[in-house]
């Protein structure tokens, strides 16, 4: 995993999320961690066998593009499971030269990793991905190895939406009709960032439409407690294991408005954690 810490913020460059998996057979595919760079692929995952004996079974990586072209495909890899049994498996390849995402152009790919028996399907994961680097060097932003600048909009979907009779509306966070005509607007005002935070159907737009995603644990303990490293810690891990898959997600923001300077023992706490 590739990161820069810079000012309290973890700048990471990931890829993006599931388009759907295939029922699973005797193997089960999971806790995947899809790392991509300008020219580079890495497909990290668990792999599960679930009956009471011993299995051989393959394991291959294809990325195809828009149009169905076969972009890389990655000889299958045996691997032998006894009952129950749980391995991690690394897929990856360098020297790549694919087209890079980024809001301006927004190219995804498909990747499938399938497991294979007797030469027959035995379970498959298949998602979108899109190539990128983001990272920080000399106080600029840099995307895909250019300094890029950011016009972003605050939080969205925004915690408050009211109908037209000033009622509140959440459900229009679930509404894509609502989700991809707000992305039209986005795009057509030229934002390419925004706090958009871990809303599947959100991100899923972000991914597609090209919206660099800033997200961040906003919850929790305050600077005065000493527990905020601790209660921070809870709140995000679970966003970056959501987020971390996907091509939108940009930088994460490992703390918000936490006025560090009303809790003396603040900075020993940041240099321990």
């Amino acid at each position: 995993m590739n990161y820069i810490r810079t000012a309290g913020i973890l700048v990471l460059c990931f890829i993006c999320g599931k388009l759907h998996a295939a029922v699973p057979g005797n193997f089960e595919l999971g806790n995947f961690f899809i790392t991509t760079t300008m020219s580079s692929v890495s497909a990290e995952f668990s792999i599960k066998y679930t009956t009471a004996m011993e299995r051989k079974g393959y394991v291959k990586l294809v990325i195809t593009d828009a149009a169905g072209k076969q972009f890389l495909e990655i000889p299958r890899q045996q691997v032998v499971l006894a009952a129950g049994e749980s391995k991690r498996i690394k897929l990856s390849e360098e020297k790549l030269r694919p087209q890079l995402w980024s809001p301006e152009h927004p190219v995804l790919y498909k990747m499938q990793i399938a497991v294979t028996y007797n030469n027959k399907g035995d379970a498959a994961d298949v998602r979108k991905i899109g190539f990128k680097s983001f990272e920080i060097r000399n106080n600029l932003f840099y995307l895909n190895g250019k300094p890029y600048y950011l016009k972003a909009l605050s939080q969205w979907p925004v915690s408050r939406i009211e109908d037209a009779n000033g009622k509140p509306a959440p459900e229009v966070w679930e509404d894509e009709r609502f989700v991809k005509r707000f992305f039209e607007k986005i795009k057509a005002l030229n934002i390419n960032a925004g706090r958009i935070g871990d809303h599947e159907l959100w991100v899923r737009y972000a991914d597609e439409m090209g919206v660099l995603n800033i997200t961040g644990s906003y919850s929790g303990a305050g600077a005065k407690d000493s527990k905020v490293f601790e209660s921070n810690r809870e709140n995000f891990t679970p966003k970056i294991l959501q987020l971390r898959n996907h091509v939108s997600t940009a930088i994460y923001t490992l703390s918000n408005e936490i006025q560090w300077t009303a809790n003396p023992d603040f900075l020993g706490l940041a240099k321990a954690n």
